[in-house]
């Protein structure tokens, strides 16, 4: 493996590992033929960036089972085979309570498994090669995925030979600032906090600050119901004690710099004079000394998360603000060629036919 890469395998948002496990997985229970089957899939990257929960949601979504099992907690050999009974004259294992009894489909995720001793993962090596241990076998149903933090960096990991290596497909999980934002968007988290994460994408690459961090910051912020323009000072507290010191002060000037204000896509959107307030904006931002790129950068893209997580059709007087954004004269030209390229690529099909409009082209064009 390259030192420099963060782990092994292709690598893959979040987003197009989701995709991925679609079309991989496979629960069939028929038996496999010459020694060959599906092989476990192990999904490298970072410490927080979402690797197990992106697993337990998939499971709960498509209504698999789901059997969560860290290997580094363990300590015998008999939590994994079983503990050894006497029937008549032989000596039995029972098998461990955590081995799923039902036909599936279900998940069976190894989590962090390479943060387990040697001797676990040596013993794990049946297991990912046959589905199956001395005394028990993985029910057909059931699929195994694996999470590992990458060998290069500052974990407490044990390398893994290429005995094991062989037996599992390997993808690395990297961190998409969309996809997180759409998923902050999804579950609701402050605003301004969104805004601050796409204001400093960069903080996101120290050790301290991970998407599962920065997550449960603004966690707590709306759950002790905290303003920035009122608590000031708690949210910096509370910012240094989960994100340590480079991010409060990042967050400090970030508070002090009316980023905040920022208007809300929704109350963008249901505003009867969006033109005005739009157009205000923007010229606003145009007229500073340096354009304001990042203040347009945090705007479109909280615009796309709120377009993505949209589940019901956008409607007329909806795509006809969206129309007149795209229309305004403030708007640089480099932002409305990026909001056509991002409506262009997205699924929907009311913002690939806005974009059609032979008005809209021409501006775009």
């Amino acid at each position: 493996m390259n030192n420099q890469l963060p782990g092994y395998g292709p690598e893959i948002s979040a987003e197009k590992l989701i995709e991925l496990l679609d079309s991989i997985l496979d629960f069939s229970t028929i038996p496999a033929e010459d020694g060959l089957w599906q092989l476990p899939l192990c999904i490298w990257g970072k410490a927080g960036i979402g690797k197990t929960a992106l697993i337990h949601n998939y499971a709960k979504e498509k209504g698999y089972e789901l059997v969560h099992l860290a290997p580094a907690q363990i300590e015998e050999m008999g939590d994994l085979l079983g503990m050894p009974d006497v029937e008549g004259a032989h000596t039995v294992f029972r098998q461990p309570s955590w081995v799923p009894q039902s036909d599936g489909p279900g998940i069976l995720l190894l989590d962090d498994f390479n943060r387990a001793d040697e001797r676990i993962i040596k013993g794990l090596m049946q297991l990912l090669q046959e589905k199956k241990m001395i005394a028990w076998s993985l029910p057909p149903g059931w699929m195994i995925l694996l999470t590992a933090n990458p060998e290069t960096l500052n974990y407490h990991v044990t390398p893994l030979d290429q005995a094991l290596l062989t037996r599992m497909m390997h993808f690395t999980m990297v961190f998409d600032l969309q996809n997180w934002v759409n998923w902050a968007e999804k579950h609701r988290l402050e605003g301004w906090c969104i805004d601050f994460a796409l204001a400093h994408q960069e903080l996101f690459e120290e050790e301290r600050h991970t998407p599962r961090t920065f997550s449960q910051f603004a966690f707590q912020v709306s759950r002790l119901k905290l303003i920035p323009e009122t608590d000031h000072e708690s949210l910096l507290l509370i910012a240094r004690a989960i994100l340590g010191e480079k991010t409060m002060l990042a967050l400090k000037q970030f508070l002090g710099s009316g980023f905040h204000h920022i208007p809300k896509v929704e109350d963008l959107l249901g505003t009867e004079n969006f033109e005005a307030q739009i157009g205000q904006l923007l010229d606003t931002w145009n007229k500073e000394t340096i354009q304001r790129l990042d203040l347009y950068s945090i705007l479109f893209n909280r615009l796309n998360a709120f377009l993505i997580k949209k589940k019901e059709p956008l409607s007329e007087a909806e795509l006809g603000k969206l129309k007149k954004l795209l229309l305004l004269p403030s708007l640089p030209e480099d932002q409305r060629f990026q909001l056509a390229q991002d409506w262009s690529n997205s699924s929907n099909k009311q913002l690939q036919q806005l974009i059609r409009e032979p008005e809209v082209a021409r501006m775009i064009l």
